[in-house]
């Protein structure tokens, strides 16, 4: 037992630096919203104010992720593993049934944290306070 323990923890690191870097991925191209939550009933009202604000989150390159608790999680209309959304869930250090907004910025750091139910004049607020976001409004992006 003493010999599998640091085979499985190099596992565990391994596997939560591969998810990380399929955040990296998107550096310097989006900023990314993690979602995260017991379940989806919990968020489902989120769902429908992101329709209603699709404009500004266009115009702010804003991509969302969906990690759930429990059930299945998804990124822009695609399944992502359960494993992912633990990883993640661990790495950003979300508490057990509480709904976790995490902004990630361009630059891959993370941004803002709320603790609640998105509020997107406050979600937009922060990431035009941001200095890459300042820049893009000057340059007309």
């Amino acid at each position: 037992m003493k010999k599998l323990l640091p085979i499985l923890l190099l596992l565990l690191i391994s596997s939560c630096a591969s998810h990380m870097s399929l955040l990296q991925e998107y550096k310097g191209k989006y900023r990314l919203v993690l979602l995260f939550s017991s379940n989806e009933n919990r968020i489902r009202t989120q769902k429908s104010e992101i329709e209603k604000y699709k404009r500004d989150i266009k115009d702010r390159d804003i991509l969302f992720f969906y990690l759930y608790e429990n059930g299945q999680s998804w990124f822009e209309n695609r399944e992502v593993s359960s494993n992912f959304s633990f990883n993640l869930r661990k790495h950003f250090e979300i508490m057990d049934n509480v709904t976790t907004l995490v902004l990630i910025g361009k630059d891959g750091a993370e941004k803002f944290r709320q603790v609640v139910d998105i509020n997107f004049p406050t979600l937009f607020q922060e990431i035009d306070r941001l200095p890459t976001r300042i820049r893009e409004i000057r340059e007309g992006k």
